[in-house]
């Protein structure tokens, strides 16, 4: 019995003219698309929930009211809530912005007898001279 070649397993270490593993793309091809492919993994990105999650029930509102109903105006700040209520930095400025606007409301409270008298439509319309 005579000994036959060794099959063919690749190129050689030192063999620089081997074909590569994967054909080089065209570049017609390469154009078309844009971008070379990309190997799928398997993995499809979470769709984002459409309600809104800033975490401020009406439970934390009210607790919040409660904390800060003696706190001067300038200590009314989304840090000290947020450490006070340990809350995150979105629902605590929400929360400094909701409890500032009750606080400005309070101050200047809006009668039923203005919008009778027709007085806040005078303040609101310019005075015209001819």
């Amino acid at each position: 019995m005579k000994a036959t070649e060794a099959p063919d397993l690749g190129p050689a270490k030192g063999d620089e003219s081997a074909p590569a593993a994967r054909p080089p793309r065209s570049a017609t091809v390469a154009e078309s698309t844009g971008a070379t492919r990309r190997r799928a993994t398997g993995q499809v990105p979470a769709a984002k929930s459409t309600t809104d999650h800033t975490g401020i029930t009406p439970e934390l509102l009210d607790r919040a009211r409660l904390l800060t109903a003696d706190w001067p105006d300038d200590q009314l700040t989304a840090v000290g809530l947020r450490t006070e209520l340990r809350i995150g930095q979105k629902p605590s400025r929400l929360l400094r912005d909701q409890l500032q606007a009750d606080r400005t409301r309070q101050v200047q409270p809006v009668t039923d007898n203005a919008f009778e008298a027709g007085s806040l439509d005078e303040a609101a319309s310019p005075a015209r001279t001819v």
